[in-house]
């Protein structure tokens, strides 16, 4: 990561970077005019996520101790379905195929939020449907998917 000296000039300003190549241990440094930080998810820092396991938010946490502003960390994008506990996702492809959502009176409560779409509707959209539904008491837990005979 960025260090005093290697990666940032006398006013403190982000210069580059000091990184490790892998294949042969040598310690690089990289000088730049504009330097970006793109590090993956950080998904696992939640207690139930379908994140994969390297989604640690190692590469957020360095830019912070480091002293790098980050930005616009509140806009997690979440898959809304997966079996509950399990870290097993359930993709759109599940209710392509003719899967369904049921809140825990086995109502297919998407066809209030998005008439049209249904259970088609894109991940924002069935997100904050399964919110209103668990604010509203209609699901502790989204019950599941199911499919039609």
């Amino acid at each position: 990561m960025v260090r005093p000296r290697s990666g940032e000039n006398q006013d403190g300003a982000v210069v580059g970077c000091t990184a490790l190549c892998i294949e042969t241990g040598e310690v690089v440094y990289f000088k730049a005019r504009a330097t970006v930080l793109a590090t993956g998810g950080a998904g696992r820092i939640y207690q139930s996520t379908t994140n994969a396991h390297i989604n640690t938010g190692d590469g957020v946490g360095m830019a912070i101790r480091a002293g790098v502003p980050v930005q616009d960390m509140e806009m997690w994008q979440f898959h809304p379905t997966g079996i509950a506990g399990a870290g097993v996702l359930v993709t759109e492809g599940c209710r392509g195929e003719g899967g369904y959502l049921l809140n825990k009176h086995g109502e297919r409560f998407m066809e209030r939020y998005a008439p049209n779409a249904k259970d088609l509707a894109g991940r924002d959209v069935v997100a904050r449907s399964i919110m209103i539904e668990i604010r509203e008491g209609a699901a502790a837990t989204v019950r599941g998917a199911r499919t039609r005979n």
